[in-house]
């Protein structure tokens, strides 16, 4: 829009021109006005009087022809936006370029093109900007986007605090570590479960998210005790998650990971997700360390083509990775943690199964709990690991009840997280969200049989789903 207003001041000059020589030519003044309009469909006959006039006759058809070209680009965009508008499912992207640009390559949607924040008709909304402007944007255009689905890039609020099912916050960190978690290879600590140590180079919003996704997602055994030992700024990290002391793993900071090389020597996983001068910690680790295996996250892998020890690094192109269509939409967990709401509601309440149902029972709950159904729906793909040699076919008892204990201890720490605890509500109730106390915070084994069915089941019906 800007570019357009100067086009302007550059379409009159020849206007002006003409007026200032035609009217030191002594040609009145309607018939200089007159005179040079004409110059602007070359119908200027008269004589050039003097350079202001010349200059006017030979700019105002340039100007004449760049602004049909300028007009014609500035429509046609919006008439190819139109067109695309008529797709049910096209989408616009703001904020930051290198984001977009990552995020398009995975889009199959038909994308309307825009400036800057300027708002565009379209049927999704990706945000990827900064968190401020983020949802100053959806707040300027609250009307507009009422109907229409916002996906919003946000480090800082979580997903479980927005209460509109039409807008999606997602996180590039947070995505980029439940991926991670996702493609972990257990095997690296499950022989030393009950005294594994994860090292963790840099925190940050990246190193928060992935010990967030780890406490929820690295689940493996009713006994285990892995330790989390983190070299980077704690930025009061325990104070916010003040339960973390009810679970079974612990996070540990230190200083100066230089100091601690027989730590990370030791660890089973080290983990380098610090961004500022990679390079220079990864020769560090590579030239003065034994381990086998460094995972980087890094932000431009190719800077590792050159190293002699490459073979030594697993690298996590997490942009790229994280920011795809499939993992910022994210339906397939949100529909399965839906069918799984519903077949709770079909067993406990004989609510009929079906897509209507699917989305009432859905829209009934608040958002902490459909969090947790989605929580279930992640650490699924854990599960899947721990059973690949089962046979599914002919699960024991036993082994229901091994994988219902694991679920257990899922959902309980999802609710550490969030700051709840044991309590027996007032109200009778098995919880009270405003005080965040909930009756079955307690060990697998104290629960009743109903609460561990209900475990049972959640086990069951995910494996029924056979979600991967």
């Amino acid at each position: 829009m800007k570019t357009l207003k100067i086009s302007y001041i550059f379409l009159i000059l020849p206007l002006i021109l003409g007026i200032i020589g035609l009217t030191e030519a002594q040609i009145p003044m309607s018939d200089a006005l007159f005179y040079s309009f004409s110059m602007y469909f070359v119908a200027y006959e008269g004589p050039a009087y003097n350079y202001y006039v010349e200059a006017a006759r030979w700019l105002a058809p340039i100007m004449t022809f760049s602004s049909v070209l300028m007009f014609f680009s500035y429509y046609r965009q919006r008439i190819y936006n139109y067109i695309k508008y008529q797709r049910n499912d096209s989408v616009v992207l703001y904020g930051n370029a290198e984001l977009c640009s990552i995020i398009k390559q995975s889009l199959n949607n038909p994308i309307i093109e825009t400036e800057d924040f300027e708002f565009v008709k379209a049927h999704r909304y990706i945000l990827c900007g900064a968190e401020e402007e983020n949802l100053l944007f959806y707040e300027n255009h609250k009307e507009k986007l009422r109907d229409k689905k916002v996906y919003i890039q946000c480090e800082t609020l979580r997903s479980q605090l927005i209460s509109n099912d039409n807008v999606k916050l997602f996180n590039m960190n947070e995505i980029s570590a439940r991926l991670y978690w996702n493609k972990f290879d257990i095997k690296k600590i499950l022989a030393n479960i009950k005294d594994a140590h994860i090292v963790l180079i840099g925190f940050g919003n990246l190193g928060k998210e992935i010990i967030l996704q780890a406490l929820q997602n690295n689940i493996f055994d009713p006994g285990q005790h892995i330790t989390y030992d983190v070299f980077g700024e704690e930025e009061h990290f325990t104070s916010i998650y003040s339960s973390l002391a009810n679970i079974s793993d612990t996070v540990v900071f230190y200083d100066h990971w230089e100091s601690h090389l027989d730590l990370i020597n030791k660890a089973d996983v080290v983990i380098v997700c610090e961004q500022n001068n990679q390079l220079s910690i990864i020769q560090t680790l590579l030239m003065q360390t034994t381990i086998n295996e460094i995972e980087v996250f890094a932000d431009n892998p190719s800077i590792y083509d050159l190293l002699s020890e490459q073979n030594r690094l697993n690298i996590f192109d997490f942009k790229q990775l994280a920011l795809t269509k499939e993992n910022i939409f994210n339906e397939r967990t949100l529909d399965v943690a839906k069918r799984l709401n519903l077949r709770y509601a079909h067993l406990y309440n004989n609510v009929e199964e079906n897509e209507v149902n699917k989305e009432l029972e859905w829209n009934k709950l608040d958002t902490f709990t459909k969090y947790s159904n989605i929580s279930s729906t992640d650490y699924h793909v854990t599960r899947l690991k721990l059973i690949q040699d089962w046979d599914l076919n002919n699960l024991t008892d036993e082994r229901i009840d091994y994988l219902a204990h694991l679920e257990h201890i899922r959902w309980s720490r999802y609710h550490y997280l969030s700051n709840w605890k044991y309590g027996i509500p007032a109200n009778g109730k098995n919880k009270d969200p405003k005080q965040k106390i909930h009756i079955d915070l307690i060990p697998y084994e104290k629960l009743s049989k109903v609460e561990k069915d209900k475990d049972r089941d959640t086990v069951k019906l995910l494996l029924e789903f056979k979600f991967k």
